[in-house]
């Protein structure tokens, strides 16, 4: 299961969000492989930066900022899911804590910062950078909340206005729903139906993506540059035989 929500999740990231993002001009956040650069730019933009876990996504940042455009192109990268839990949150636990550091070095003047880098640049640094880590340390809280009024009713009566309630219901409902829904979508295309199915267990998913955002919390306090390496090579130990080459969508990551 781990593996096919892997699968899901990373359809939807490179075959509907990065896109999407690309499409309309907004800096993109890199993934980790089959990045292509030219020479010239990514020395402008200071290369890597070796003290940060998630380089990449700091790196697409930078690039923007110099005047340089990310795009997605037409092709295709496998990436060997992580089959272990353990494993995996300590693998998403280093990519939450790059995108802390990226949003801690990019935001140290933050005035400064959104001058020079505009609005679209803000929608990354406010919706992805930063709001992905705060989503995932929020999540669990949130959830609880959002059971205990349904299962048992209201604890203690907090009176909010009635807009800001019904915007509460449609951000629960509706765009978790079309989160699920995307990411579905974004597997059944790329693989089969038999995979995007599993997008229903995102709700799931996702309690353990606010393990890793803990830990990374923790870890930016004791350990801000410690990489935790994920064991690859395992492939040969699993039957790929549901992935049909041939029907692949092709976007990677660039």
């Amino acid at each position: 299961m781990l593996t096919r929500m892997f699968a899901v999740e990373y359809a939807q990231w490179f075959d509907f969000m990065l896109p999407g993002l690309a499409d309309t001009r907004t800096p993109l956040p890199l993934g980790g492989t089959s990045n292509h650069f030219l020479l010239s730019a990514l020395v402008e933009a200071g290369g890597w930066d070796p003290y940060n876990v998630t380089e990449d996504a700091d790196l697409g940042l930078r690039l923007a900022a110099s005047g340089y455009r990310v795009d997605v192109i037409g092709s295709t990268t496998w990436e060997e899911a992580t089959p272990q839990v353990g494993p995996w949150i300590r693998q998403r636990t280093r990519w939450i804590k790059g995108y802390l550091v990226t949003a801690a070095v990019n935001l140290r003047r933050p005035f400064r910062w959104l001058r020079r880098n505009r609005w679209r640049a803000a929608i990354t640094m406010g919706g992805l950078i930063l709001g992905t880590p705060a989503n995932l340390l929020l999540y669990p809280l949130t959830l609880s909340f959002t059971l205990v009024a349904w299962l048992i009713g209201p604890v203690v009566q907090i009176r909010l206005a009635h807009p800001l309630l019904i915007l509460g219901m449609i951000n629960l409902i509706v765009m978790n729903l079309l989160m699920i829904l995307t990411s579905a979508v974004s597997a059944w295309r790329r693989y089969n139906w038999r995979v995007g199915v599993f997008a229903v267990f995102l709700p799931i998913y996702w309690l353990l993506h606010s393990v890793a955002a803990w830990r990374a919390m923790i870890q930016m306090a004791v350990s801000p540059h410690r990489w935790e390496k994920t064991p690859h090579g395992l492939v040969g130990d699993y039957d790929d035989s549901m992935v049909d080459t041939g029907e692949l969508a092709h976007t990677a990551r660039v």
